[in-house]
């Protein structure tokens, strides 16, 4: 089983579409749903789990940075007030 996780999707197309999938999923505004995003979307389109899992785990930082970008265009999307973000309010929240 697990060998079979470690060489599937292993062709330079299969690597390529794990890498993007992980890329996207990464980025999902979401925060602690794109591991298990991951594993649903190698297992349905028979990519390479471990290869999914590293880049997602490597594109956390990105995905945090992105968490006030993706509030900025839900405000605008949704035309709702601006909600002021303070990074010390938000380590709080992440500590508690």
């Amino acid at each position: 089983m697990i060998r079979e996780q470690i060489v599937q999707g292993i062709s330079p197309a299969g690597l390529a579409r794990t890498a993007a999938f992980a890329t996207a999923i990464a980025t999902f505004p979401l925060i602690g749903t794109t591991t298990t995003l991951c594993v649903i979307c190698g297992w349905v389109f028979k990519l390479n789990q471990p290869l999914l899992q590293v880049i997602n785990y490597l594109l956390f930082p990105v995905q945090i940075f992105l968490v006030p970008v993706f509030i900025f265009y839900g405000e605008n999307l949704f035309n709702v007030p601006h909600v002021p973000i303070k990074p010390s309010e938000v380590i709080a929240l992440f500590q508690t």
